[in-house]
C-alpha cells in the first residue's frame, strides 16, 4: 500500500492510536480534536496496516466527526485477512512441519498477536515467517512443492523459480526461501534472520522456543524476551516504518512475559542494549501527545517515524536507499564490539557464493565452488553495468 503524506496532527493521531492499548486516553481525545475530519487519519492507518486497533479507539473515544460507517467496510477487510492468513499459517504447519515434527519458530504476525495480543483480529498481517533449521530447509521446500506451492525467484520476485537445479542453488545459497500458497498467501521460511550478521544464534532461539496454541493446532515461537528484541532490530532494520511494527513493540513492552531486567541483560550480551534502551522509551513517548526535547532517550526514533509519517513512501525509500540493507539508521544502538563483527560478516557475506552468482552462471552443483572466485568480481560488473 502506497502511503501519502499527511499533517503533524494526523501522523501524531495515527501514532498514539496504533496500538491494542493506548498510553493516555487524554492524549488520544486531544489528540482527535486537533483533526478536522478523520479522512486522513484512516487513509493513513489503512496504508500503515493498524486500521483495526485506530477504529477500535475511534468507536471508543467518538470524536466529534466519527462516523462507524468511515471504517466498516475496512475493517471487514482487515479481519477477513487475518483469518485467511491464519488459516494459511495452519495449512503450510500441517502439510510441511508437522508431518516430521521440525524444529520451528514462527515470528511476527499471526504467532505475536496471539501471545501479546489480547484481540489478536487487530494486528493485520500481510505473511508468515517461520525459522527452521537449515538442515530441515530442503525437505520443507520439497513437503511444499508437493503440497502445491510455488519458490519465487528472490532476484524477481514477479517469476517463480521453476527449474530444479535453480531451486536447490536457491535452497543452498538463500537464508530465507518465498514460498507462495495455492491461495496465493506469502510464507518465508528462514535459518537465518538477520542477513549473515551473526547477530543471533537460530539454532538456540528454535531450542528455547515456546509453544502456543492456534485454533487446537500447537506450534512455536520465540521465547518472548527473544521476540522482543528480535522485533526491535528488525523494526530498527527498516526505519520503523510501518505503524503495525509499533503496535507490536507496544503490546510486547507492556506485556508480563516481557521482564524488562531480563530484556536488558540479554540484549546487553547480544550488544544490543542500546536499541533496546532506545526502544523502549520510543514506545512510552511515541503513545502520548507531549513535545518531546531533542537529546530524549526514544526521541530520535519518534523524530525518524514522523519523518517518514510527514513525507510519505519517498521518504521511506530514501531512507532504505540511504543505508546499507544489514545496518541500523543509528550505529550507536549497537556495541563498539558488535558494529566491528557486523562489518567482517558484511565482507564475508559478500565474499561467500550467492544465488544471483548461479543464475549469471549456472553451472552443475559440483563445479559451483568456482563462484567463490567469479562471484564477487561477476556481482561488482553487474552493478557497475547496472
Amino acid at each position: 500500500m502506497n502511503n501519502a503524506p499527511v499533517s503533524p496532527e494526523v501522523a501524531r493521531a495515527a501514532l498514539i492510536l496504533s496500538r491494542e492499548c493506548l498510553k493516555n486516553r487524554d492524549s488520544a481525545s486531544e489528540a482527535l480534536a486537533r483533526l478536522d475530519d478523520g479522512v486522513e487519519l484512516i487513509a493513513l492507518a489503512t496504508g500503515m496496516y493498524s486500521l483495526p486497533m485506530v477504529a477500535k479507539h475511534l468507536k471508543d473515544l467518538q470524536p466529534a466527526w466519527f462516523n462507524p460507517q468511515m471504517t466498516k467496510q475496512l475493517e471487514l477487510s482487515f479481519t477477513l485477512s487475518h483469518f485467511v492468513l491464519r488459516s494459511e499459517l495452519i495449512a503450510f504447519h500441517r502439510r510441511c512441519i508437522a508431518p516430521d515434527n521440525l524444529e520451528h519458530a514462527y515470528i511476527k504476525g499471526s504467532a505475536l498477536a496471539e501471545v501479546f495480543f489480547n484481540r489478536p483480529a487487530l494486528r493485520y498481517a500481510r505473511d508468515i515467517d517461520v525459522i527452521v533449521s537449515r538442515g530441515d530447509l530442503p525437505r520443507i521446500v520439497n513437503s511444499a512443492r508437493e503440497a502445491g506451492y510455488t519458490i519465487l525467484n528472490s532476484l524477481d520476485a514477479t517469476r517463480n523459480l521453476e527449474d530444479e537445479a535453480g531451486i536447490q542453488a536457491a535452497i543452498r545459497y538463500q537464508k530465507v526461501i518465498s514460498l507462495v500458497s495455492p491461495m496465493g498467501r506469502h510464507i518465508e521460511v528462514h535459518w537465518k534472520i538477520d542477513k549473515d550478521q551473526g547477530l543471533f544464534d537460530e539454532l538456540q532461539l528454535l531450542r528455547d522456543a515456546d509453544e502456543v496454541v492456534l485454533d487446537g493446532l500447537v506450534i512455536s515461537t520465540l521465547q518472548p524476551v527473544d521476540h522482543f528484541i528480535y522485533v526491535a532490530y528488525h523494526c530498527a532494520r527498516h526505519n520503523w516504518s510501518k505503524l503495525h511494527w509499533l503496535a507490536d513493540l507496544d503490546a510486547m513492552a507492556s506485556s508480563p512475559l516481557v521482564p524488562h531486567g531480563q530484556l536488558l541483560d540479554k540484549a546487553e550480551s547480544l550488544g544490543l542494549k542500546g536499541l533496546i534502551d532506545e526502544t523502549l522509551a520510543f514506545v512510552h513517548l511515541s503513545g502520548h501527545l507531549e513535545v518531546v526535547p531533542p537529546g530524549r532517550l526514544g526521541a530520535r526514533i519518534l523524530d525518524r517515524v514522523m519523518d517518514i509519517l510527514l513525507n510519505g513512501d519517498e521518504r521511506r525509500i530514501e531512507f532504505a536507499n540511504s543505508q546499507v540493507a544489514t545496518a541500523l539508521p543509528f550505529p550507536d544502538l549497537l556495541s563498539p564490539s558488535l558494529r566491528c563483527r557486523m562489518k567482517i560478516n558484511r565482507l564475508w557475506g559478500r565474499l561467500s557464493p550467492q544465488v544471483s552468482d548461479y543464475q549469471a552462471w549456472p553451472l552443475p552443483e559440483q563445479w559451483q565452488w568456482v563462484y567463490r572466485v567469479t562471484g564477487p568480481i561477476g556481482r561488482m560488473l553487474r552493478r557497475g553495468k547496472s
